[in-house]
């Protein structure tokens, strides 16, 4: 594949719920360099409910990047997990070795609330407790980032969109090597306001309305959530505290959430 195209793609990878739709949303309503078509990664994995083969996702590729357009490319999984055929691992490693790569990081305290929140609207997961969320996905957020982290990425902290939404929207254009608006669109919270998310109006009316673009914004959240800085303090015991110190403590003083493990 041509070099310069796989140059104009962008990686936003991350554990979910850590921001990753926030920044990319934030990228496509902040600048006409971005398609406003996003491809996911994922879908080239067999194992993916939307799987699809590599040449229709070659020829998305191609139609979003027509106008020369930036393409943004979203993954929620360590690529050395990927069931890929070995067409589509050739093409992957390519695309990692050309393409702007971003990750975005969330206090896994945080993330574990928010996936908790999640997991409870999924049948076969309803009813497992916050202790039970803990204990089978602190670890793996750890080890998710370990493994990024190792890769030539632009490390972005959700937390950092919430404090300084236009410093942190310039430096990732910086990074990306595109120019910064001239008008800046905020996407903070803009989803709970927002008629596509309302959840008094049935399921398939809101998925028709999250396609349409809304008082100049497009949004791609799928699942949304407050996205509260600190809610975890209201969901930890004394006993989840320990849980997470034991299985993913270390990355919380790595990334700069805390000094040690005294919180």
């Amino acid at each position: 594949m041509d070099t310069d195209l796989l140059k104009k793609i962008i990686i936003i990878a991350s554990f979910r719920r850590s921001g990753t739709h926030l920044t990319i949303d934030s990228l496509i309503n902040n600048s006409s360099n971005i398609s406003t078509k996003l491809l996911v990664i994922d879908q080239l994995s067999k194992k993916h409910g939307s799987n699809i083969p590599l040449t229709k996702f070659l020829k998305k590729l191609e139609s979003a990047t027509k106008r020369k357009q930036y393409i943004i490319f979203k993954t929620h999984q360590p690529d050395s997990t990927y069931p890929l055929a070995a067409e589509s691992r050739s093409f992957l490693e390519n695309v990692l070795a050309n393409a702007k790569k971003v990750y975005v990081v969330r206090d896994g305290r945080d993330v574990m609330v928010s996936l908790w929140y999640y997991l409870q609207t999924i049948k076969s997961e309803k009813g497992n407790s916050f202790t039970d969320i803990l204990n089978r996905y602190a670890s793996v957020w750890q080890v998710h980032i370990d493994h990024w982290l190792q890769k030539d990425v632009y490390l972005l902290k959700f937390e950092d969109w919430h404090k300084e939404y236009e410093k942190t929207l310039n430096r990732l254009l910086d990074f990306i090597e595109l120019p910064s608006p001239q008008k800046i669109k905020n996407m903070v919270g803009t989803f709970q306001a927002d008629l596509r998310y309302d959840n008094r109006l049935p399921s398939i009316l809101q998925r028709i309305l999250r396609k349409t673009p809304w008082k100049g914004k497009r949004l791609t959240t799928v699942e949304q959530r407050a996205g509260k800085i600190g809610e975890w303090e209201n969901h930890f015991s004394s006993e989840d505290k320990t849980v997470f110190k034991h299985l993913a403590g270390e990355m919380l003083i790595k990334l700069g959430y805390e000094e040690d493990n005294d919180w």
